[in-house]
């Protein structure tokens, strides 16, 4: 998601997130799909090829819950958390500005697991993807996911919290990886390429090294 937005929260990324990337920072990417509920949705991407159910509604209404920043916030030590929670909440609210530069919408499933992709992909990759590529690739996440049945008696704050950490753990691997490509550095590429490759197999169940994302959508 290469936007001039991204550039002005760089800093903001540096100071809060460790990037150049911690330990603790780099653990909690993948840990955010240890939540029972993501667990679901990741099945759910690799397993209902083929089956037929009735459209689920992939979007939510916001209602001010904060449990999906909350449950990221949880993996970093304490003494950090104050500046993480205001960091991903930063990041969180830029996202509506993002989405509508990309033309994909808010508040809908489809676009946060487009989110959480692009941004893995870019920082498994070292690259900067197309704009014109993310509205594509959540089209079609949107075709396969309201097919899936998973969503059916899902709340609205279930969906949100899904929603939340997704698009904050995308945001921050696309501005890290932004970030590495201006100033760069070999342990944070690495670093970046281990946290996105974590994501994009855990979602999608295929060797990272597969996956393309294009004019025409994602393809692996």
């Amino acid at each position: 998601m290469k936007t001039k937005f991204m550039k002005k929260i760089f800093l903001l990324s540096v100071l809060t997130l460790g990037f150049g990337i911690s330990g603790q920072a780099h653990a909690d990417y993948s840990d955010m799909f240890k939540n029972e509920i993501m667990q679901e949705l990741l099945n759910t991407t690799s397993s209902s090829q083929g089956k037929s159910y009735g459209k689920s509604s992939l979007t939510f209404t916001q209602d001010g819950s904060t449990d999906g920043l909350e449950t990221l916030v949880a993996t970093y030590p304490k003494s950090q958390q104050k500046e993480i929670r205001a960091s991903l909440k930063q990041l969180y609210d830029s996202f509506p500005q993002v989405a509508h530069s990309v033309g994909i919408p808010t508040n809908d499933l489809s676009s946060a697991v487009a989110a959480v992709i692009a941004g893995a992909y870019m920082a498994y990759n070292n690259i900067s993807l197309n704009d014109d590529y993310v509205k594509p690739m959540a089209n079609q996440f949107k075709a396969h996911l309201e097919n899936s049945g998973f969503f059916d008696g899902m709340s609205n704050r279930e969906k949100k919290s899904m929603y939340d950490q997704m698009v904050m753990v995308g945001m921050t691997l696309a501005v890290g990886q932004s970030l590495n490509q201006s100033n760069p550095n070999s342990q944070t590429t690495a670093q970046l390429r281990e946290a996105g490759k974590q994501i994009l197999e855990a979602i999608l169940k295929v060797d990272a090294d597969r996956v393309r994302i294009t004019a025409q959508g994602i393809s692996y």
